[in-house]
């Protein structure tokens, strides 16, 4: 998945980026866990394209099968086991406006909801100004020992409070959080490696520093733009790297 990028005379970037969810009717919520700190939930199907860290959306149909259509938003989880025929996972969220209208009895997750998974597509032309760009090694535990960890380092939570206090003061409708890594590896799993870091940070700038979810937009571009050649020295630090940008739609208004 590749990205276009125009230069006006200003230097001014112009990305076309949307933002979707896709459904996988494959999985399953099967099990619903209430503990006294934690409520968990146990996801049955074809977990092979999940890592730990994956957030997922459960949604609920009003009608027999599962389909978009007629459907609410139940809650968002987050993966935090994974095994050949299932997946374990936090719950985040529960409940949204719609499904409190449609199911006021049971708004939150339950069994035999079903599950959709963050994708992104590039549609809408957008002002793109770059903010701040950092390696994987300044905010996440070991990245080249460990490629599916995706937590926030001590020194990593510093970096980004940092960063967030620059960010909170610029007006712009909406913050971009880019993600790449190096091409090492099969590049499929360098292009969940890197949704997962951007999905990581965009949690902690919403959960840590109250920014708007709606308004920051995580996008993993995988082993797309390489910096520098393989064999080069500090090629996978200048490559496994995050880019922070405040983002103009052309047709971006207020709520």
């Amino acid at each position: 998945m590749g990205k276009q990028v125009y230069m006006n005379a200003l230097g001014i970037a112009f990305l076309s980026t949307s933002l979707i969810w896709e459904a996988a009717f494959a999985l399953d919520v099967t099990r619903y866990l209430k503990g006294e700190n934690k409520t968990r939930i146990i996801i049955s199907g074809d977990t092979s394209t999940l890592t730990v860290g994956t957030i997922l959306e459960t949604w609920r149909n009003s009608t027999p099968g599962n389909s978009l259509e007629n459907s609410a938003l139940t809650g968002e989880v987050k993966i935090t086991e994974l095994s050949n025929d299932g997946a374990v996972a936090e719950v985040l969220t529960e409940s949204s406006p719609e499904s409190k209208i449609y199911y006021p009895e049971y708004p939150g997750i339950m069994e035999k909801d079903f599950i959709k998974i963050q994708a992104r597509k590039f549609s809408k032309v957008s002002a793109i100004f770059p903010i701040t760009e950092v390696s994987f090694y300044h905010i996440f535990e070991d990245p080249k020992q460990w490629p599916n960890n995706f937590e926030i380092s001590d020194s990593g939570i510093e970096k980004l409070d940092e960063i967030a206090k620059k960010l909170r003061s610029a007006t712009a409708p909406a913050l971009i959080i880019e993600a790449y890594t190096d091409q090492n590896g099969p590049s499929d799993a360098n292009q969940i490696e890197s949704q997962q870091r951007a999905l990581s940070i965009h949690q902690f700038l919403v959960d840590q520093h109250g920014f708007d979810p709606k308004r920051v937009i995580p996008i993993g571009y995988g082993e797309n733009e390489q910096i520098g050649h393989p064999g080069v020295a500090g090629y996978r630090q200048k490559n496994r790297r995050i880019v922070f940008r405040l983002s103009w739609n052309d047709d971006q208004t207020e709520d």
